[in-house]
C-alpha cells in the first residue's frame, strides 16, 4: 500500500510530467523531440532519490521535498517549451543537484560538525567572490561569472550557501548576547559591537566584493538573508528596521554609481516609457502575465519566447501566461510551503545551529523567489537573480539543491532525535506497566 511520502511525491511529479508531455506534443516532430528524454530523465531522477532514501523515510521532510519536485517539474516543462535545446542540459543540472541533495541528507555524518568550520566557510565564500573580480567575465552589466571553457559558473551561488553556514554558526554563539542589547541610537536598539562586529565584518566584506562585481542581485540576497537570520537569532525587530534603512540607502547609492542599476530603477518606475529599449523585457513580461488570465492559454500556446532571457530571468512570466493565475499562485504557494516547513523545523530544533540552518537555507530560497517574482510583476526592480528550481541554470540549480539538502538534513536529525526520545519514553512506560502487577500483588499481600 502506498505510504504518505509515496503519495506526496506522485502528486508533486504529476504536474511536471503532464507539462513536459504537453510541451513535447506542442513542439511537433514527436519522433525527434528531446521531450521524451527530458520526461524520462525527470521521472527517473526523482524516483531514484525516493528509492535510495528509503521511500521517503530518510528524506527528513517529504512535504518539503515534494514541493521541490513540483517546482523542478514545472521548470523543466517551461524550459522545454521555451528552448528545447536547453532542456537536456537542464536535466543534467537537475541530476547533479538532486545527487548533491541526496548526499547531504543521507551521507552527512552530523550537521553540527559544520559549526566547527564556520570561519572556513566564510573565508571560502569571500575567496569565491574575489575570484570573479580577478578572473571573471561580464554578463548583463555584472562581473559575476567564471569561464571554465566548456562551462561557465557563478561563484556567488555557492558563496550564499557558505555564508549561511557562517551566519548560523556565529549567531548560535552570540544570540543570547544580541537579545540582551540595551544600546540605542535615535530610539533604535543596537547590538554590542564586540559581539556583532566579526559577523558584520564578514558580511560587509562579502557585500563589498559583490559591489565590485556589480552583481547587485546577489548583494540583495546576502543582505536579506543576513537580516532574516539576525532577527531569527535575536528576536529584535529594530535590527531589521535598521538593516532595511541601510538597504534603501545602499540601493540609492548603487543607482547613482552604476548605470545598469540606475537603468533598472528607472525602468521599474516607468517601463512603458522605455518599452522599445531597456523596458522591452519588463513590458513583454507584463503582456504575458496579463494574457494568461485565470487559467492560462494552455501549455505550448503562449508567446513568452519573445521575451529576452525567458528561460532564466522571466520564466515566471511564461508560467503565468500558459498556466494563468492558478499556475502562478501554485508556484508562489510552493515556495511559501518550503519556507513554512523550514521555519517549523527551526522552531522544533533542539540545537540553535540546526535551527538557524533550517531557517536560513529555506529563507534564502524564499527571498530569492520573492525577488525575481516581484521583479517580473513590477513590485520591485529587476535584480537578475533566477527562480530557484524553475529557471534554467546550472549554478543556481546546484546551489538551490544544496540549500534544500542542508534543510532536509536538519529536519531528518530533528525527526530522528524526537523518535529516539519517543522510544525511550515508550520503553519507560512499558517497564512501569510491567511492574504494576507486582505492586498490585504486594499490596494485596500486605492487606491480607
Amino acid at each position: 500500500m502506498p505510504s504518505l511520502p509515496d503519495t506526496l511525491l506522485a502528486t508533486a511529479l504529476l504536474p511536471g510530467i503532464l507539462g513536459i508531455f504537453m510541451a513535447t506534443l506542442a513542439a511537433g516532430k514527436l519522433e525527434r523531440s528531446p521531450g521524451w528524454l527530458v520526461l524520462a530523465g525527470f521521472s527517473g531522477i526523482f524516483l531514484a532519490f525516493h528509492i535510495l532514501s528509503g521511500r521517503g523515510r530518510r528524506i527528513g521532510d517529504p512535504v518539503m521535498f515534494s514541493a521541490v519536485a513540483f517546482l523542478s517539474g514545472l521548470g523543466l516543462a517551461e524550459v522545454l517549451r521555451l528552448d528545447p535545446g536547453l532542456a537536456a542540459r537542464q536535466v543534467g543540472h537537475l541530476a547533479g543537484g538532486v545527487a548533491l541533495a541526496w548526499a547531504l541528507v543521507t551521507l552527512t555524518p552530523d550537521l553540527l560538525a559544520l559549526e566547527r568550520y564556520r570561519f572556513i566557510a566564510a573565508a571560502a565564500a569571500c575567496a569565491l567572490l574575489a575570484s570573479t573580480i580577478l578572473f571573471g567575465v561580464e554578463a548583463g552589466g555584472a562581473r559575476s561569472w567564471l569561464d571554465l571553457g566548456p562551462v561557465a559558473v557563478q561563484p556567488s551561488e555557492a558563496a550564499k550557501i557558505l555564508m549561511v553556514v557562517f551566519y548560523a554558526g556565529y549567531l548560535k554563539d552570540t544570540r543570547v548576547l544580541l537579545r540582551k542589547s540595551s544600546r540605542r541610537l535615535f530610539g533604535v536598539l543596537l547590538p554590542d559591537v564586540s559581539y556583532v562586529g566579526p559577523l558584520a565584518l564578514m558580511w560587509g566584506l562579502a557585500l563589498v566584493l559583490l559591489v565590485f562585481q556589480r552583481d547587485l542581485g546577489a548583494a540583495v540576497l546576502f543582505f536579506g538573508v543576513f537580516l532574516f537570520m539576525l532577527y531569527a537569532a535575536s528576536g529584535r525587530a529594530s535590527y531589521v528596521l535598521g538593516g532595511a534603512a541601510l538597504l534603501a540607502a545602499g540601493g540609492a547609492a548603487s543607482a547613482w554609481l552604476f548605470p545598469h542599476v540606475r537603468s533598472r530603477f528607472v525602468v521599474w518606475l516607468d517601463p512603458w516609457r522605455f518599452m522599445d529599449a531597456a523596458g522591452y523585457q519588463t513590458v513583454q513580461s507584463m503582456f504575458a502575465v496579463a494574457a494568461g488570465g485565470l487559467i492560462g492559454l494552455g501549455p505550448g500556446r503562449g508567446m513568452a519566447h519573445v521575451i529576452p532571457a525567458a528561460p532564466t530571468d522571466f520564466v515566471f512570466a511564461a508560467v503565468c501566461e500558459e498556466m494563468g493565475l492558478v499556475g502562478g499562485l501554485a508556484v508562489i504557494g510552493a515556495y511559501a510551503l518550503l519556507v513554512h516547513r523550514g521555519l517549523m523545523w527551526a522552531s522544533r530544533a533542539s540545537d540553535d545551529f540546526r535551527a538557524l540552518i533550517a531557517a536560513g537555507m529555506t529563507s534564502l530560497i524564499g527571498l530569492q523567489a520573492f525577488t525575481i517574482v516581484g521583479g517580473v510583476l513590477g513590485i520591485v526592480p529587476l535584480t537578475g537573480v533566477t527562480l530557484p528550481f524553475v529557471s534554467y541554470g546550472g549554478s543556481s540549480m546546484i546551489a538551490s539543491f544544496a540549500a534544500i539538502g542542508l534543510a532536509l538534513r536538519a529536519a531528518r536529525e530533528e525527526r530522528e532525535e524526537q523518535e529516539a526520545q519517543d522510544r525511550v519514553q515508550d520503553r519507560a512506560l512499558e517497564r512501569a506497566q510491567e511492574r504494576e502487577p507486582d505492586r498490585e500483588k504486594g499490596r494485596v499481600e500486605i492487606e491480607g
